[in-house]
Parts: structure tokens; C-alpha cells; sequence
């Protein structure tokens, strides 16, 4: 959607001619950036890390259990099919193999509706939380652009058709990506702000070296 209306200015401004288009404000900003390093988007990726374990863990202890099933159904049917046994005991044994195998094929069938079940409540979750990021970063995107009046905002990152950069050079643009991050973590945790400061630090000095 945001890249969308980005595309449309883009071809706006175009169709306006050079003329009219030196009169205009422009702006920049990298939307991947922004919501990369927006902490919302860090928690969340830390919750659906917690929460992928959580199911992994649960669904691997119904595995261990079908494993421990398969183990009891090779011991009975051996004792089943053993001819050393009583025709009475091979009986009974092979209806206990019976039970078991219809437990064992009910948690086989258990797993895979629950698993799917539970990776779908995930999604459908991560899908919901990432849509509220992103409605939030494009707010915040407009409000700064309202107060810069910027004529036209462009997407650094948005890729284009043929997968090429929707924006390739931006002589007289303003970029004011940091504007809208430090709008959107003036609330974060000082543990999240401090990483980011050790990141822009990091790459500063790498900036320096090259």
C-alpha cells in the first residue's frame, strides 16, 4: 500500500515536467529501515521467537510420547506373534497391540491438526501485530511530512518493477529517516535505545574506516 502511493507520486511528478517539479519539496525515507529498527518490531520478533518455541516444545513432548507408543507397540508385537506363548496370551496381546495402535495413529493425526492449528493462531497473530507496526510508521511518516511540508515523500527502499530501486538519485532531497525513528522510539525501553546508539556508533566507525 505504501509503496503503491509512493509509485504514484513518483509518476506524478513526472508528468508534471521539470519545470514544476523544481518547485517542489521532496522527501525520503527508508520505510525498511524504519520499521526494522522501530522497537515494536524487535518485541514482537522476540515474542513469535518465545512463542514458536512454545509450540515447538509442546509438540515435540506429543512426539516423544508417539515415540514411546511405537517402542511398546514393537515389544507386544512380538510377544503377539511369540509361539512359545499360550494361544490365550497371544490373544490378549494382540488386541492390547490393537488399542495401541489406534492410540498411536490418534496422537499421529493429533499432532499434525494441532500443530497446524497453532502455527495458523500465530500467523493470523504476527500478520495482525505487523499490520498495526506498519499503520503506525506510516503515521507518524505523514505527520513529519505535514510538518517539513514536503510536495512528495519517496520510499528509499521500495523496489520497483524488474526489481529495481524506485528511487536511484535524490540530489535536493531531504532525508529525514531519523526524524521519524526517533519519533517512533522516544518511548522504547533506555536498554533498546542504548543498543541503538552502540548500532549507530558501530556504524559510524565503520563509515570512517572505508
Amino acid at each position: 500500500m505504501i509503496r503503491k502511493a509512493l509509485l504514484t507520486l513518483l509518476v506524478g511528478a513526472i508528468a508534471l515536467g521539470p519545470a514544476a517539479a523544481q518547485g517542489l519539496k521532496v522527501g525520503v525515507v527508508d520505510m525498511r529501515a524504519v520499521i526494522e529498527s522501530y522497537y515494536k518490531t524487535k518485541n514482537a520478533r522476540i515474542d513469535l521467537n518465545e512463542r514458536q518455541t512454545e509450540i515447538q516444545g509442546d509438540l515435540e513432548l506429543r512426539r516423544t510420547k508417539l515415540r514411546d507408543l511405537a517402542k511398546q507397540l514393537e515389544d507386544i508385537k512380538k510377544l503377539a506373534t511369540d509361539e512359545s506363548v499360550t494361544p490365550e496370551f497371544q490373544r490378549v496381546k494382540s488386541e492390547e497391540y490393537r488399542q495401541k495402535f489406534q492410540e498411536a495413529k490418534s496422537l499421529e493425526q493429533e499432532i499434525e491438526i494441532v500443530g497446524n492449528q497453532k502455527r495458523g493462531q500465530l500467523k493470523a497473530e504476527l500478520e495482525r501485530v505487523f499490520r498495526g507496526i506498519r499503520d503506525e510508521v506510516t503515521s507518524i511518516v505523514d505527520e513529519k511530512s505535514r510538518e517539513n511540508a514536503f510536495d512528495l515523500v519517496f520510499d528509499k527502499s521500495g523496489i520497483g518493477l524488474g526489481g529495481s530501486p524506485i528511487l536511484l538519485y535524490s540530489k535536493d532531497a531531504i532525508d529525514f529517516t531519523s526524524t521519524v525513528l526517533d519519533e517512533l522510539n522516544k518511548d522504547a525501553p533506555e536498554e533498546f535505545k542504548k543498543e541503538l546508539e552502540e548500532a549507530a556508533a558501530e556504524k559510524a566507525k565503520e563509515d570512517a574506516g572505508e
